[in-house]
């Protein structure tokens, strides 16, 4: 299979020097800005699964046996049930905020409530398949984490799409060895 490059001035592209010269034109190299590459295993459709599913067993604080597509379901539903005790203490954490007025209990108040509500948002969207959005962004399409948080919608925020990068990373060298 032969490469063929496509040429700014050409006659296939009917621009002439005089049109390239009064055009800006900006290249994106992927992931230049990063430290690191992306991870070998995010190419892989099955390690990815393989890294999916162990963290999302991780999260749910159960691991299960059976199939991979099994496991994520025990894991997510897990999760959901879960999601049920985080509402009842996001709603107590609400009413202490309302009665609160000492401005840093408040302000912590603030952080915790956020962060709650974030999560049960996640959870109840399906974490997996957000999880895995991020991931597929940030690593594949080299989004930085502000654009993916913005992809995923409110209120996922950078730092949680950086925290489950994180995780799931780690989780994929230890684990499994991938690099």
């Amino acid at each position: 299979m032969e490469c063929k490059t496509a040429h700014l001035s050409s006659l296939a592209s009917g621009l002439s020097y005089g049109d390239a010269e009064r055009m800006h034109v900006q290249t994106k190299k992927l992931n230049s800005y990063r430290k690191s590459p992306a991870p070998e295993w995010i190419a892989d459709p099955e390690k990815t699964r393989r890294v999916l599913v162990c963290y999302l067993e991780k999260r749910a604080g159960k691991v299960t046996a059976g199939t991979l597509a099994e496991r994520l379901k025990k894991a997510e539903a897990t999760c959901i049930a879960k999601s049920e005790e985080k509402s009842r203490t996001l709603n107590k954490l609400c009413r202490e905020y309302q009665k609160t007025q000492n401005p840093d209990r408040r302000k912590r108040l603030e952080t915790q409530i956020r962060n709650l509500d974030a999560d049960i948002f996640a959870t109840k969207r399906g974490i997996g398949a957000l999880v895995l959005r991020a991931a597929f962004l940030y690593w594949r399409t080299g989004s930085s984490s502000p654009e993916t948080a913005h992809a995923l919608g409110a209120p996922v925020h950078p730092v949680a799409v950086r925290q489950w990068l994180h995780r799931l990373n780690t989780l994929a060298k230890k684990q499994f060895g991938y690099e």
